[in-house]
C-alpha cells in the first residue's frame, strides 16, 4: 500500500491502521520518501492533525546531499516541520570516505544542514574529529565544546598544492 502527503511524502507499507478516533496511523515496516531523502524502519506511528510521524525499532535512511549519498542508521526517529531527527548509536557513511558517529541526528529534509550531538565521533578524509556538537553545512564544518581534532595536513591539501 502507498500513502502520499500533498508535500510529497510518500509512505509504503504492508499494513496500516488508522486510529480514526485520535486520527492516528500506525504500521509494522514502512519505507518513506522525501525529496532527497529515503527512510525505512520497523515501525512507524504518525499523528495526522500534528503532521509528525515516529519511526522506532531500528531506522535505515538514505539522504542525498550536494549529489552524494549519505546513509544513516539509527535506533529511532521522529519527521515533522520538514525535519528529520534520528537518535539512538546513530551512524552516518558517505560515499566519499567519511563516518560519524553520534547520539543524536537533526537534518532538514531539503538536505541543506545537518547538526551532530552527544560524543560526536568522525573520520574524515583528512584527519579524525571529536566534539559535542558538530554542525554540517554547505559553508563547512563546525564543531563546538571539547573539540578534538587530528589533521593530516598531507591529504587536506587541495589538489592545487595548497
Amino acid at each position: 500500500m502507498t500513502v502520499a502527503r500533498d508535500d510529497g511524502l510518500q509512505l509504503e507499507t504492508h499494513d496500516l491502521v488508522w486510529r480514526e478516533a485520535d486520527d492516528w496511523l500506525d504500521s509494522g515496516p514502512v519505507h518513506l520518501s522525501h525529496h532527497n531523502a529515503e527512510l525505512s524502519a520497523s515501525r512507524f506511528s504518525y499523528d495526522l492533525s500534528a503532521r509528525r510521524g515516529w519511526f522506532t525499532d531500528g531506522v535505515e535512511a538514505t539522504i542525498v546531499q550536494d549529489g552524494e549519498r549519505v546513509h544513516v542508521r539509527a535506533n529511532q526517529g521522529e519527521e515533522g516541520d520538514d525535519r528529520l531527527v534520528l537518535e539512538g548509536d546513530v551512524s552516518i557513511h558517505s560515499e566519499n570516505g567519511n563516518t560519524f558517529t553520534c547520539r543524536r541526528l537533526e537534518t532538514d529534509l531539503g538536505g541543506t544542514f545537518a547538526q551532530l550531538s552527544g560524543d560526536v565521533h568522525a573520520t574524515l578524509s583528512s584527519g579524525d574529529l571529536q566534539a559535542q556538537t558538530v554542525k554540517l553545512e554547505r559553508g563547512g564544518v563546525y564543531a563546538e565544546g571539547a573539540v578534538s581534532l587530528r589533521l593530516d595536513l598531507q591529504s587536506a591539501r587541495k589538489s592545487d598544492g595548497t
